[in-house]
């Protein structure tokens, strides 16, 4: 499984947070999704109060899963992914998935050894079940940025000369004359809905993508721009192109002569 893909807390989350977390991972192969999300998203298919919405697609999924794995190649491939299974907690895999690792230990010869102990190992443990709405998600609202205060004066800075008895001053002239004062400017808020509208835009685009390819940067930056022209008509390439750096940063993209990807392990 791709190691670098981010964990997702899906158990505890309510049905509504699930449909909002979930589509994106259902469009992927499951390469480019987290090994324990992939288990997660197994459990949710047989559990009650399961999201309506989305339990088609999660169906269609979750069928896939068994055909995605015999279709791993062996050597490398094979061993990389018993060793991702082997770090997973037994309690979160479900049975399904077990059965889909047994039927193919009996297709593979290599690693034979080392899945049975990862199997009896499991047989060990019953699933936890998929909890919905437990889980209580706290939503920080974006703060202001208040600007610095000037910076206290040096005692070897000039001093300001007071003024006379009977003259008038700058200062004195502003309070007397009722002129507008100077104040700092406030940086702006620091807006996570665009941010992250912004980052579900470029990996959904990027995750459809068909190209080993990937999309070429004008093509993601123009499909991401056009889609959010009326939640954020002043958005500018700028923006998303630093986002991508930040999400190529976190490993969840990847860079190469001008085109975007979603980096594959297998």
């Amino acid at each position: 499984m791709n190691r670098s893909a981010p964990v997702v807390p899906l158990r505890g989350s309510d049905s509504s947070l699930l449909q909002v977390q979930i589509p994106e991972m259902l469009r992927r192969p499951i390469g480019q999704v987290a090994l324990v999300n992939v288990m997660d998203l197994v459990q949710l298919s047989i559990t009650e109060g399961r999201p309506k919405a989305i339990d088609k697609q999660l169906q269609t999924f979750v069928g896939g899963v068994g055909r995605q794995v015999a279709d791993i190649p062996r050597g490398r491939s094979w061993e990389m992914f018993v060793e991702d299974l082997e770090e997973l907690p037994a309690s979160q895999v479900p049975e399904m998935f077990r059965e889909v690792v047994r039927a193919e230990a009996e297709r593979r010869s290599e690693l034979r050894s080392r899945v049975d102990d990862l199997l009896a190992r499991w047989a060990e443990v019953e699933p936890e079940p998929f909890e919905i709405g437990t889980r209580h998600v706290r939503i920080q609202k974006a703060q202001m940025q208040q600007p610095r205060g000037p910076s206290p004066e040096s005692s070897a800075a000039p001093r300001e000369r007071t003024p006379r008895a009977g003259g008038s001053s700058s200062s004195s002239r502003s309070s007397g004359d009722g002129a507008k004062t100077s104040t700092p400017r406030a940086k702006p808020i620091l807006d996570t809905e665009r941010h992250d509208y912004v980052v579900r835009q470029c990996v959904e685009r990027l995750s459809r993508c068909t190209s080993d390819r990937g999309l070429a940067e004008t093509v993601l930056v123009a499909g991401v721009r056009h889609a959010g022209r009326d939640l954020y008509p002043d958005m500018t390439p700028i923006e998303i192109t630093t986002i991508l750096k930040q999400l190529r940063d976190a490993n969840r993209v990847r860079y190469s002569a001008g085109r975007w990807s979603v980096p594959t392990r297998f």
